[in-house]
């Protein structure tokens, strides 16, 4: 990706596109990206009903909400010189039905880079994914860059910031001491610390909402260390931090500088991107 948009790029994933609407994924299906604002906005008192909202089926009307289906697929890499499956290259994959009837769903990701992308505006045909399926490749450029969908100000002087997860986060360390798992409202406020690394703000009970597990990975296979690579925490999208802005900070700007870098490890590759809004509680 370096090779492609130079040093400094920023990848932005977890987004759809369909019928000129830009969806957010919520862990379970894609919502319309100012219905999910909407929400954060108007529940900022009681944040946790975002998300369990979101799970419910009656939650929005169908031109909201995209419900695709899944796939599951299990394979096994091959070495194309020798005929024999490379070592370590058994994968298992599941798919996102990209397909609403006869219409095709996009994927959306933006990229922010230092240097000059104009060149590489165009069509692409392109393989992706451990089973090289082929995919059309559409670079556009941007009238706006993330944070100038992602990042929304309802209250000039908010309290909170709340910032919702649409791809997953990374942490290679656990805010688990000692190995032990503890469900408590220290572990909580533990990971939501972590997630929110670099950024002007500092997390408020109840810290994180989500209804999918947090879960230690094995990220695959290394072709460079010939190794697994080390195990790392994943945070789901659909997953919820609750914070404030830290001292004298406002909410507004904090809440666009999150959009704009993203929360946990490895923000750059597109990992850990958030819609985030300023309100008040």
């Amino acid at each position: 990706v370096e090779q492609l948009l130079g040093e400094g790029f920023h990848l932005y994933t977890g987004l759809a596109q369909y019928r000129g609407n830009v969806y957010a994924y919520t862990g379970a299906y894609l919502v319309r990206l100012e219905k999910l604002v909407e929400l954060l906005a108007e529940k900022a008192k009681k944040p946790v009903r975002v998300v369990l909202d979101l799970q419910a089926p009656e939650c929005c009307p169908e031109d909201i909400v995209l419900r695709p289906g899944r796939e599951r697929r299990t394979g096994i890499g091959l070495n194309r010189a020798t005929k024999t499956a490379s070592l370590g290259l058994i994968y298992s994959l599941e798919y996102i039905g990209l397909q609403k009837g006869k219409e095709t769903i996009r994927l959306l990701a933006f990229a922010e880079t230092k240097g000059d992308a104009k060149h590489l505006v165009g069509r692409y045909a392109v393989k992706l994914g451990g089973e090289n399926r082929p995919g059309i490749l559409d670079v556009e450029e941007a009238e706006k860059p993330y944070s100038g969908i992602a990042a929304d100000c309802r209250e000039e002087k908010g309290n909170r910031v709340l910032l919702f997860l649409v791809s997953p986060a990374i942490l290679e360390r656990s805010p688990w001491e000692n190995g032990v798992v503890d469900v408590t409202t220290n572990a909580a406020k533990r990971l939501a610390e972590m997630l929110l690394q670099g950024l002007p703000l500092q997390p408020v009970r109840p810290y994180l909402a989500t209804t999918r597990p947090i879960e230690a990975v094995m990220p695959g296979w290394s072709m460079a260390w010939r190794r697994h690579r080390r195990p790392v925490l994943l945070v789901p999208p659909g997953t919820l931090i609750i914070a404030k802005p830290a001292g004298e900070e406002d909410a507004c700007r904090a809440a666009r500088e999150a959009a704009e870098k993203g929360v946990g490890e490895y923000r750059d590759l597109g990992w850990g991107s958030v819609v985030a809004v300023a309100a008040r509680a």
